[in-house]
């Protein structure tokens, strides 16, 4: 992701397209993939992504701060969306069903379905995560944001949040090493 500058947000507050564009082309794939992580369902994920973005566009206006709570200010957002009607959908199930949609790049058979089971067992044992754990998570390993950052995007103190990163780890180790061993 490359950096914002106050003369850059400005004009995204101005509603210049380009600099809206930039916005898009930066958090595209950090969004899609903090939906995702949530619930497995990649056509959900496209959509929340869209109306979070599509708040942005009202919201952007009247954000307060400099350039560097940018990302706090677009994951606030996001997370306000999956809270809000999103949670009335029906979610898939079944985890396993949701990873066969994902497209096949393994060399074989046999690893592609080994592949499959492993991203499955993640995803399970991610979405076992409570959801503060799942977001913190996802938001510092994967998309990389300070403690800090990610303590401000979910409202909760930096010790409290490295808890939870912590804990997270640890269950996730259980849960994955659980998995494996029933395998």
């Amino acid at each position: 992701m490359t950096d914002w500058d106050s003369a850059l947000l400005e004009r995204l507050k101005g509603g210049d397209h380009a600099a809206f564009e930039r916005l898009v082309d930066d958090y595209a794939g950090p969004l899609f993939r903090f939906f995702v992580c949530d619930h497995g369902n990649h056509h959900l994920a496209e959509d929340q992504s869209a109306e979070t973005f599509a708040q942005l566009v009202r919201s952007i206006p009247s954000m307060r701060g400099d350039a560097e709570r940018l990302p706090a200010f677009v994951f606030t957002i996001a997370r306000r969306i999956k809270q809000r009607d999103w949670r009335k959908r029906t979610m898939p199930t079944d985890l396993i069903d949701a990873a066969h949609g994902v497209p096949d790049t393994g060399p074989s058979p046999e690893a592609r379905l080994e592949a499959r089971e492993q991203v499955a067992a993640a995803m399970m044992a991610i979405g076992s995560l409570k959801q503060n754990a799942r977001e913190a998570m996802l938001l510092h390993y994967v998309e990389g944001y300070s403690i800090a950052l990610v303590s401000e995007v979910l409202g909760e103190r930096t010790g409290t949040v490295k808890s939870l990163l912590h804990r997270a780890r640890h269950q996730l180790r259980h849960e994955l090493k659980t998995t494996e061993a029933q395998t």
